[in-house]
């Protein structure tokens, strides 16, 4: 008898949860990729962004102090932190791939079961991390914009674009809520391996 005929080859089920690795594998990174790249290029201009104070027109020598920024403070800090858990979710992404192909392999060099589901409990563990760093930063980012929003009141006339609510605030919103998305889906992925594990039994 040869050696690799002692070896146990995948079983059609081995080789369909391979196949789902491989897939929610490249879904969940390259959404999360995408994701990320659009949220990290609106904060970085968001938080590099000047607010410059203005002087007052009724009182010269007075400056009107500008608006503060949503992208900095506690929310930028916790949105930055946001997507430093997304790099590591990305690689792990990357790891559902590759436990793929190890599924593949004849049995010495296959995965065991457990460890697989180690893996797919620190990726759940890793993406629940982010989104609640990504919730928090929201939370800070969209209260900021509020206080903008209510200094403003009815009849506000800015005497500065850099004292109102603009454009580039909004999107620091859904740039924020897009982390959040992107976690979501690493979550999403990583339980239904985890279910399709199970399932196998």
């Amino acid at each position: 008898m040869s050696a690799r005929s002692s070896y146990s080859t995948p079983s059609p089920v081995i080789q369909q949860i391979a196949n789902e690795f491989r897939r929610t594998g490249w879904i969940s990174l390259w959404s999360q990729v995408v994701l990320v790249i659009i949220s990290s290029v609106i904060l970085i201009v968001a938080a590099t962004a000047i607010r410059t104070p203005t002087v007052n027109p009724l009182q010269p020598g007075v400056a009107i102090p500008a608006a503060p920024n949503p992208s900095a403070g506690v929310g930028g800090i916790l949105t930055f932190g946001a997507i430093a858990v997304m790099g590591f979710t990305i690689y792990w992404a990357f790891r559902y791939v590759t436990i793929g192909r190890q599924l593949r392999r004849d049995a010495p060099a296959r995965p065991k079961k457990s460890e697989v589901t180690q893996l797919i409990r620190m990726g759940l563990i890793a993406s629940l991390a982010g989104m609640l760093l990504g919730i928090l930063g929201s939370f800070a980012i969209i209260g900021t914009v509020a206080v903008i929003a209510f200094r403003q009141g009815p009849g506000f006339v800015a005497a500065s674009p850099t004292q109102a609510v603009n454009s580039l605030d909004i999107l620091v919103v859904q740039a924020s809520v897009n982390l959040i998305l992107a976690h979501f889906l690493g979550l999403v992925g990583s339980l239904w391996l985890l279910y399709r594990m199970n399932r196998q039994g």
